[in-house]
């Protein structure tokens, strides 16, 4: 199963907040790729289109899923290893593929472009909004691990102060991106909005990874703590757990306009897919 690799580059500690946490209210659904051994949903569209990935016997494949029919995305020439991760409200698809190292791409109108941050190792892009500004993060051997944002062909370097390495993973319609860093005290979540990064940690998490973000604010992700993997979403200053029912591990990944969250859950049968729909405010 693929997780961010910041999660296993940095020492777990224990992280303080004073934000407040509840229970989240959501009528969850599971997804599973036609005779996949495990799926995992990754970025949905204001519109209801899921993209992520799959894998079987063959390999890890991409799928995008719309109005209850799934199709594979599987970068040209590469058939083991390509990880769709975002969907723009226009259709527009981006996420990496791996050959020897991960490369970004896009996929619109049914033509692949490779995204390739200019004398990076690995390029691995993530999110996309609708003005078809994308994030993700790159890798240079001697420089480090950084976050990057590309807009109109001109990249830009993503970095959190003071940061170890940093992970952009999402970009909404208001320019605003959260991502990942990490430092001397362990892995953190953030948002960065008009030049301010501001922390985002679930409160008594080991570790916080901010993955999704919508027009509205609410950001989504995963954190570690002592029983292990779970989801959340933070809105207006108040974090959600987001727990799949009877799963093992849940991580939240994604979320369109309409607050539906969109990741992966395990339990007995293996790795799956979910959304998780918002229903009544439980107060």
């Amino acid at each position: 199963m693929k997780r961010i690799s910041a999660a296993m580059l940095a020492i777990i500690i224990a992280l303080a907040s004073l934000n407040t946490a509840r229970a989240a209210d959501y009528t969850y659904t599971g997804l599973d790729y036609p005779g996949a051994s495990q799926t995992q949903a990754l970025g949905i569209n204001s519109g209801g289109t899921v993209v992520g990935t799959y894998s079987d016997a063959t390999g890890i494949h991409g799928f995008s899923l719309s109005n209850g029919t799934y199709a594979a995305v599987n970068y040209p020439g590469i058939g083991r290893q390509t990880f769709p991760t975002a969907v723009s409200s226009g259709g527009t698809i981006v996420g990496y593929y791996n050959t020897v190292m991960g490369h970004g791409f896009s996929l619109r109108g049914g033509t692949y472009t490779a995204l390739n941050y200019s004398g990076a190792l690995a390029t691995y892009a993530y999110g996309i909004n609708d003005g078809g500004t994308i994030v993700g993060w790159y890798w240079n051997y001697d420089r480090g691990l950084h976050g990057f944002s590309l807009r109109g062909g001109s990249y830009t370097t993503l970095n959190y102060p003071g940061a170890l390495a940093t992970y952009a993973y999402a970009i909404n319609n208001r320019g605003t991106i959260v991502g990942t860093y990490s430092d001397a005290s362990g892995i953190h979540g953030f948002s960065l909005s008009n030049g301010t990064y501001a922390a985002v940690n679930y409160p008594g998490a080991w570790w916080t990874n901010a993955t999704g973000i919508n027009d509205e604010g609410t950001i989504v992700g995963y954190y570690y703590d002592a029983k292990g993997y779970h989801g959340f979403s933070l809105s207006n200053g108040t974090y959600a757990a987001v727990n799949y029912p009877g799963a093992s591990e849940t991580d939240a990944y994604g979320i369109n306009n309409e607050g539906t969250i969109v990741g992966w859950y395990t339990d007995a049968g293996g790795v799956h897919g979910f959304l998780a729909t918002p229903g009544r405010d439980p107060g």
